[in-house]
């Protein structure tokens, strides 16, 4: 996809993968950036909108986990920009001590974000379609000791996804469906593990310029794997029940 004029919404816009995939976005002469998180950046905000001032740049404090918050927010994002071009899930948290809470950021919040955001951005309901990419993780793709529940909510995120990226559904909306999968990535979620020396971390700005590139690929299915600052599509081969 070409990115300059278009609108992208992202959630999780103040996280570590989050800002460094923001700032790209904006070099790329988007028309409008709406960042979706908890919590607000107020310095990033005014910085970033000094720095790109052609680009309109909103932020709406989002609860991921309510399903009443992600009807009225995106509302309000479609009152304001119109349309969403791009739209990135990218909230995520580690918590091994608080299952619950993780599936309902990591898994229910962003299956539910994404069946809303599917209706707006639907061909077959008026909308114009796009590009949706669900971050998942190494996680979703592996297995790791310790991380169990955390893995589960990710593979399940790589799987949602893909099934979502069916050929005839994609026909039918104009909506391409991505996965990225990052690996251990120098963000705040790297305070929450332990034996942090096992493991390669990866620059942060590396992510954010391969997510985008990944948006520019706009391939609809495509699952991509960033690790050790080494970014390459997975190969896929498909499994049948008879």
């Amino acid at each position: 996809m070409e990115l300059s004029g278009k609108n992208v919404c992202y959630v999780g816009g103040f996280g570590g993968i989050g800002i460094a995939s923001i700032k790209v976005f904006l070099t790329k002469s988007i028309a409008n950036l709406y960042i979706l998180d908890l919590l607000e950046n107020q310095e990033l905000l005014e910085s970033l909108r000094k720095q790109f001032p052609k680009t309109n740049i909103y932020y709406e404090k989002f609860d991921i986990t309510s399903s009443n918050c992600i009807k009225n927010t995106l509302d309000k994002v479609i009152y304001t920009i119109r349309n969403i071009d791009v739209f990135v899930n990218g909230a995520g948290v580690l918590w091994e001590d608080k299952v619950e809470e993780m599936i309902a950021i990591n898994l229910t919040g962003l299956i539910n974000t994404t069946k809303a955001v599917r209706n707006i951005m639907d061909k077959s309901k008026g909308g114009k379609g796009g590009i949706i990419l669900n971050i998942a993780s190494l996680a979703g793709l592996a297995s790791f000791p310790c991380l169990e529940s955390y893995c589960a909510t990710k593979h399940a995120v790589v799987g949602f996804t893909k099934s979502l990226s069916n050929q005839s559904v994609f026909e039918k909306t104009g909506i391409s469906m991505i996965t990225l999968c990052p690996g251990c990535t120098e963000t705040p979620i790297l305070n929450n593990l332990t034996n942090l020396e096992a493991y390669k971390v990866q620059p942060v700005d590396v992510v954010g310029e391969y997510l985008v590139k990944c948006v520019e690929i706009e391939k609809n299915g495509g699952i991509y794997l960033i690790d050790d600052s080494v970014g390459r599509e997975i190969e896929q081969n498909p499994y049948y029940l008879n």
